[in-house]
C-alpha cells in the first residue's frame, strides 16, 4: 500500500474484506453517528415498504383490465371490494392509479429525506474523525510524526477520512438499503407467483455474486496501484510548491513541472483503469438482467394457458425487474467501491491503533505536574540516537542549566545543538540517560503542561495565514499592555503602526507579505508573549541585520529570575552577554564557560570566532554580509 502503509507500517487487505473490517470501520463512528446510520437504514426500510405497495397494485390493475371476474372471486378481490367498486372498471382503475401516484410521491419524498439525512451524517462523521485524527497526530511524539511525509498526513486527514465515510461506510449502508429494497418487492413477487418469483430471485442473486466475485481481485489491485502513485504525485506537488522561489530561479521550470506531472499522469491513467474495473460489474449485471427478463417473458408466453394470468404475472415480473434489477446493479457497484476503499480503511484503523497506543503510553508515564518553582535542569549521561543513524546525535555526561540565566549553544552543523534544545523542550526523548527538572524526571512530567511553559523560536519560523495579533497570541488571552511591550522589545511596533490595519494586518501564507526579518520578529514576539519559563532560540535571528540582532538579543538576554534562556547562536559575537556558553562537537560537550574564558582556552570556540575576524561590520546596514549566514 502507498501512503497509509507508510504511516501505519501495516499491509494492504489481501483477501477481499477482512472479516471484522466492517465492524471496526463502523466502530470508528461515535454512538450518535451509529444511531444516525441505523436511522438511515430505517428510513430505507420505509422506502422498501412503499416499493412493495407500488408493486402490489400492478396485479389488480391487470386483472381489472383483462379478467375482472377472476379478481372479484379471489381473496384479494374480496378484500378490495370492501373499499372499491370493482364492477365499475373505470372507477376502479382511477382509484388504483391514484393510489400508485400517491405511493410514488411519498416514496420520492422518503428518498429525498434519506439523501438529506445521509449527507448530514456524512459531514458529521468526516468532520469529527478528521478533527480527532489531527488532535491525535499533534499529541503524538514529534519523532513518530516526523517519520512520515506531510503529503501522507494531509491525505490521511482530508482524503482518506472521506474515503472511510463516503466510499466505505456509505456503501455498507447502501448494500443494506439495497437488500431491504430487494426484500420487499421479492416478498410480493413470491406471494403472487411463488415458483417464478423464487427462481428469478435465486438466478439474480447468483448472477450478482458471480460477477462481483470475478471482478473483486482486479478492483482491489487497481485501487492499490492508484493509491500508491497518487501519494507520490501529492508529495512531489507539495515539494514543488514549498520550493517555489528556488523553482522560479532555477531557470528550469519544465523539469519541476514534469517532476509532478509524470506520476500524476500515471495516477490518472491508472484511475481510468480502476473506474472501468469498478463500473464493469454494474453494466454486466444490468445487461444480463435485461436478457433474463426477455427470457422470462418468452417462457411465460410459451407455457401459460390463461392469458390474463400470464399478463398479470408478466407485469409483476416486469415491475420486479424494473425495480429490483437496478438495486442489484447498485449492490454490485457498492461492493466494488467497498473493495476499492477497503485497503485505505484498513490502514486508517492501523494508524489510529498505533497513534492511540503511542499517546496512551506517553500519557501513562507522563502524569506528574511540572514543578512550579523549579530552579535547574540537569542532563545526566544523556544519549540520543535517531532512527537508522549509525552514531548518536548527542552524547553528554553531565550538563546543568539554571533558571534565571542565559546560555549560549555553539558548534558546527550537526554538532547536536538542536537535539539538546529539543530534549530540554520535551519534544524529543533521549535514547538513554535522564533529564531531571530539579529532582523530577522529565519523562514522568505531563508534557502537555511542560510544553506550555516553553517559548521556542526556530530558524525557519512558522506563521499562520492570519493577522499579526493572531500570530503573536496564538490562542492565548489578549493582553494589550503585554502585547505592546513585546512588540517594542522585538522592534516590531513601528512596522505595525505603519500598517493601515495595524495589528489586524494579514501576514499571508507562511508570512509571504512580510520580509524575512519581520517574520522572525513575529515568531520571537509569539514566544516572548507567552511568558515562558524556558525560552529557546534556535538560530532565530539569522534573518536580522547585525545591529538589530544585537539590540533584540540584548533585550532577550536580560536576566529574568523566572526564565531560563537558551540561545543557539548564528553569530557568535552576539553571545558576549551570556552567563555561560556550551561548545558542542560531534554531539559531545567539548567545553563550557563565559565568552571571555572560551575565547582564550577553547580551540573549537577560537576557530568559530576566528571565522568572523575581518568580516564586514555587521552593524553596517550597507554590509552585504549582514544578510548572509556566517560560519559557525
Amino acid at each position: 500500500m502507498g501512503k497509509l502503509n507508510d504511516i501505519s507500517g501495516g499491509s494492504p487487505v489481501t483477501g477481499g474484506l477482512r472479516r471484522n473490517l466492517v465492524v471496526r470501520a463502523f466502530r470508528l463512528m461515535s454512538t450518535r453517528e451509529q444511531l444516525g446510520a441505523f436511522s438511515i437504514v430505517a428510513v430505507s426500510l420505509l422506502s422498501g415498504m412503499l416499493e412493495i405497495g407500488i408493486l402490489a397494485m400492478i396485479g389488480p390493475i391487470v386483472y381489472v383490465l383483462f379478467d375482472p371476474e377472476s379478481l372479484s372471486t379471489s381473496k384479494v378481490g374480496t378484500f378490495l371490494a370492501l373499499w372499491i367498486d370493482l364492477a365499475n372498471q373505470t372507477a376502479a382503475l382511477g382509484v388504483f392509479a391514484a393510489a400508485i401516484v400517491m405511493l410514488m410521491l411519498v416514496s420520492a419524498s422518503v428518498r429525498l429525506l434519506t439523501l438529506y439525512i445521509s449527507e448530514r451524517h456524512s459531514v458529521a462523521c468526516r468532520t469529527r474523525l478528521a478533527n480527532e485524527m489531527l488532535e491525535q497526530l499533534v499529541a503524538a511524539p514529534i519523532e513518530w510524526s516526523q517519520r512520515f511525509s506531510t503529503a501522507a498526513k494531509l491525505n490521511l486527514i482530508q482524503v482518506d477520512v472521506s474515503t472511510w465515510r463516503n466510499d466505505f461506510l456509505q456503501n455498507v449502508m447502501a448494500c443494506t438499503q439495497s437488500l431491504v429494497l430487494i426484500l420487499m418487492p421479492a416478498i410480493a413477487v413470491v406471494a403472487m407467483a411463488p415458483s417464478m418469483g423464487i427462481g428469478a430471485i435465486a438466478v439474480t442473486a447468483a448472477l450478482v455474486a458471480g460477477v462481483v466475485g470475478f471482478f473483486r481481485k482486479h478492483i482491489r489491485r487497481s485501487a492499490n496501484a492508484v493509491a500508491d502513485v497518487r501519494n507520490v504525485a501529492a508529495q512531489r506537488l507539495m515539494q514543488v510548491l514549498a520550493g517555489l522561489r528556488e523553482v522560479k530561479l532555477s531557470g528550469n521550470r519544465r523539469y519541476f513541472v514534469d517532476y509532478f506531472a509524470t506520476p500524476n499522469r500515471t495516477a490518472s491513467a491508472l484511475g481510468i483503469s480502476a473506474r472501468i474495473w469498478a463500473g464493469s460489474p454494474g453494466i454486466l449485471i444490468h445487461t444480463m438482467g435485461q436478457i433474463g427478463f426477455l427470457a422470462t417473458a418468452f417462457a411465460l408466453w410459451a407455457t401459460s394457458d390463461n392469458a390474463a394470468g400470464a399478463a398479470a404475472t408478466m407485469a409483476i415480473v416486469a415491475v420486479f425487474f424494473a425495480r429490483v434489477l437496478p438495486v442489484f446493479n447498485a449492490i454490485g457497484n457498492s461492493l466494488a467501491q467497498l473493495f476499492r476503499s477497503a485497503p485505505i480503511v484498513h490502514s486508517i484503523l492501523e494508524v489510529l491503533s498505533e497513534l492511540e497506543a503511542v499517546n496512551r503510553a506517553q500519557a501513562e508515564k507522563s502524569t506528574i505536574e511540572p514543578p512550579a518553582s523549579w530552579r535547574r535542569i540537569a542532563l545526566e549521561r544523556v544519549q540520543k540516537t535517531y532512527l537508522d543513524a549509525e552514531h548518536p546525535a548527542l552524547a553528554v555526561d553531565s550538563v546543568v542549566f539554571e533558571r534565571g540565566k542565559v546560555y549560549g549553544l555553539v558548534g558546527r552543523s550537526g554538532s547536536g545543538k538542536s537535539t539538546l534544545a529539543n530534549i530540554l523542550a520535551g519534544l524529543v526523548s533521549p535514547t538513554s540517560g535522564r533529564v531531571s527538572v530539579d529532582d523530577v524526571d522529565l519523562a514522568s512530567i505531563d508534557l502537555r503542561k511542560w510544553h506550555r511553559s516553553i517559548g521556542y523560536v526556530a530558524q525557519a519560523p512558522f506563521l499562520f495565514d492570519a493577522t499579526i495579533v493572531e500570530n503573536v497570541t496564538c490562542g492565548e488571552q489578549l493582553d494589550n499592555v503585554r502585547l505592546a511591550q513585546v512588540l517594542e522589545e522585538v522592534q516590531l511596533a513601528a512596522f505595525v503602526a505603519a500598517q493601515p490595519r495595524g495589528l489586524d494586518t494579514h501576514v499571508g501564507e507562511r508570512g509571504g507579505r512580510m520580509s524575512g526579518g519581520q517574520i522572525q520578529r513575529v515568531s520571537i514576539a509569539r514566544a516572548v508573549y507567552r511568558r515562558p519559563s524556558i525560552l529557546i532560540f534556535d538560530e532565530a535571528t539569522s534573518a536580522l541585520d547585525g545591529e538589530t540582532e544585537r539590540e533584540i538579543q540584548s533585550v532577550l538576554a536580560a536576566r529574568a529570575p523566572e526564565r531560563l534562556t537558551l540561545i543557539i547562536a548564528h553569530r557568535i559575537n552576539t553571545l558576549k552577554e551570556c552567563d555561560e556558553i556550551v561548545v558542542l562537537e560531534d554531539g559531545k560537550v567539548k567545553d563550557r564557560g563565559t565568552f571571555q574564558t572560551l575565547s582564550m582556552r577553547s580551540p573549537e570556540f577560537k576557530a568559530m570566532l576566528a571565522a568572523h575576524v575581518g568580516a564586514p561590520d555587521q552593524s553596517d546596514p550597507k554590509s552585504v554580509s549582514n544578510r548572509l549566514p556566517a560560519v559557525e
